[in-house]
């Protein structure tokens, strides 16, 4: 069950409408600094914002509608996920973070539409709770065994780990990834993460990743809509 998932070839657009193709995990690397990403290739290595990504495509498979349709949890990491993964240091020592105002309507539209979430967060600082409440989504934190805890919040709730989604941006949220039914790593993850996920967003965490990852089970839930925007690996 925690067998890792195949990389899968990426297509990255850029905003000049030229490509670059990344074929292995080990060809890709993102900056400390979360901003510029580097990328292997026959002639070196080449650095790229993360500013002048477009969008980053998988190579096309099966469409991933069922699977999204069947999710009965949505977990989220939330450093790198529903935030930047930046963190504002104040002069008492009081941290905070940004987070896209965008995400907050797209979790009311999905939780209205019947979707159990929560947050599962290794950090222990108290914004993450807060950030939580005020968008009525549970909040698990301060837990440095991810899996463990997703596991038994699976069985609390009754809800398996193949009906479940994860999505995360670092190497502590592997794991869960590769145990999950649907392995969701948001555009700016680590190689770690996005070779462990079956589906990457077009944008990074903290900038539209979490409402473009609600979108995707919103239209799921619609048939009507048409299918889902993501494409797997």
């Amino acid at each position: 069950m925690l067998a890792a998932r195949p990389f899968g070839a990426l297509t990255i657009t850029l905003d000049d409408a030229t490509t670059r193709a990344v074929e292995a995990a080990e060809r890709i690397a993102i900056d400390p600094s979360g901003q510029t990403v580097h990328l292997a290739a026959g002639a070196g290595v080449e650095s790229i914002p993360v500013a002048r990504f477009a969008s980053i495509r998988r190579d096309p498979g099966p469409d991933p509608g069922v699977a999204l349709s069947s999710v009965r949890l949505l977990v989220f990491d939330f450093d790198g996920v529903w935030t930047d993964n930046r963190v504002i240091v104040m002069q008492d020592g009081t941290e905070g973070v940004v987070c896209d105002r965008s995400d907050g309507l797209g979790l009311e539209m999905l939780r209205n539409a019947g979707m159990g979430m929560l947050v599962l967060s290794k950090e222990r600082n108290p914004v993450v709770g807060a950030r939580c409440a005020k968008l009525r989504i549970e909040c698990v934190q301060g837990i440095d065994d991810k899996i463990t805890a997703l596991v038994a919040i699976g069985r609390e709730r009754g809800v398996p780990l193949e009906f479940t989604a994860y999505v995360g941006n670092d190497v502590n949220d592997v794991a869960c990834l590769e145990a999950v039914g649907v392995a969701i790593a948001v555009a700016d993850a680590y190689p770690e993460a996005m070779a462990a996920a079956s589906l990457v967003t077009t944008r990074p965490g903290g900038r539209g990743a979490v409402r473009e990852v609600c979108e995707w089970f919103l239209r799921a839930r619609e048939p009507a809509l048409g299918p889902p925007d993501p494409v797997p690996s």
